[in-house]
C-alpha cells in the first residue's frame, strides 16, 4: 500500500511538472517578444533627433516594457531550471529566495510600467489643459526628471518589501508579503485605469477644442489608449485569477 501511495503522488507531482514546463516556456516566451519588440520601439524613437528629444517618457516606458520583459525570461528560466533539477518541492529558507534576482524583477516590472503610463496621460492632459504651462516647463530636461522621479519612486517601493516567501516559485505575492503583495497588485491596476480615464478625458478635451488635428497626435492618443486599456484588462485578470483569488480562498 505504502507503495502505491508514493508511485501516485510521483504520477501527481510529476504531471503538476508538466505543466509548470509549459507554463515557464509561456513566461519566457512573452518575456522574448516584449523585450523584442521595446527593443524595436527604442531604435525607432532613437532614429530621429527630435522623437529623441520630445518623446522622452515614451522612451522611459518602453524601457519599463522591456524589464518587465526581462522578468518574465528570468522567472520562467529560474523556475524551469529548480523544476529540472527536482528542486523546485524542496523547502526554500526566505533569505535564500530573497538572493534571487526574478523576484525584484518582477517587482520593478510591473510598477515602472504602470507609472509611466500614468505619468503619460497625465503630461498628455497638461499638454492640453494648460498649454502655457506645459511649454514652459515640460521640455526635455523637465521630461528627463519626471521620468527620473518614476523610476525613483519604482526602486523605492520595491527595496520597502519584505520577502517572506518559502516557495521556489517566489511570485510577488509571497515573494513580498500578503500585504505588499495586495498592495502592489491593487496600486498597478488602479494607475493602468486612471491612465485610461485620463486619456478618455484628454481625446474628449482635444476634440472639443479642435486642437488635435495632427494625425501623429490622434495616432499617439489612440496607440496609448489601446495600451493602457490592454495593459490595464491583462493585469487585473492576472492578478485577480492567479494571486487574490487563491489568497482569499486557501485550500
Amino acid at each position: 500500500m505504502p507503495k502505491k501511495v508514493d508511485s501516485n503522488r510521483k504520477e501527481t507531482v510529476g504531471d503538476m511538472d508538466d505543466g509548470l514546463l509549459t507554463r515557464f516556456d509561456l513566461y519566457m516566451g512573452f518575456g522574448v517578444f516584449a523585450v523584442l519588440t521595446n527593443v524595436l520601439v527604442l531604435i525607432v524613437l532613437w532614429s530621429r533627433k527630435e522623437m529623441r528629444t520630445t518623446l522622452v517618457l515614451f522612451q522611459a516606458l518602453a524601457f519599463s516594457d522591456l524589464i518587465n520583459g526581462v522578468s518574465y525570461i528570468f522567472a520562467g528560466a529560474v523556475r524551469r531550471h529548480s523544476v529540472e533539477s527536482g528542486r523546485f518541492h524542496d523547502y526554500i529558507h526566505p533569505m535564500d529566495c530573497a538572493k534571487a534576482i526574478f523576484p525584484a524583477f518582477l517587482i520593478l516590472g510591473g510598477l515602472l510600467p504602470a507609472f509611466m503610463n500614468f505619468m503619460l496621460s497625465l503630461e498628455r492632459l497638461i499638454a492640453i489643459q494648460f498649454i502655457a504651462f506645459y511649454k514652459r516647463s515640460c521640455n526635455f530636461t523637465g521630461k528627463i526628471v519626471l521620468a527620473l522621479v518614476v523610476w525613483i519612486v519604482g526602486m523605492f517601493m520595491m527595496n520597502d518589501s519584505s520577502t517572506v516567501l518559502r516557495s521556489r516559485m517566489c511570485d510577488v505575492l509571497k515573494a513580498s508579503g500578503k500585504k505588499y503583495g495586495i498592495t502592489h497588485f491593487a496600486l498597478v491596476s488602479v494607475l493602468f485605469f486612471v491612465s485610461f480615464v485620463l486619456l478618455v478625458i484628454v481625446a474628449f478635451m482635444a476634440n472639443q477644442k479642435k486642437v488635435d488635428d495632427n494625425m501623429a497626435t490622434r495616432l499617439l492618443l489612440l496607440v496609448l489608449l489601446r495600451r493602457v486599456l490592454a495593459s490595464s484588462v491583462t493585469r487585473n485578470k492576472t492578478c485577480y485569477s492567479t494571486r487574490i483569488v487563491p489568497w482569499l480562498n486557501p485550500t
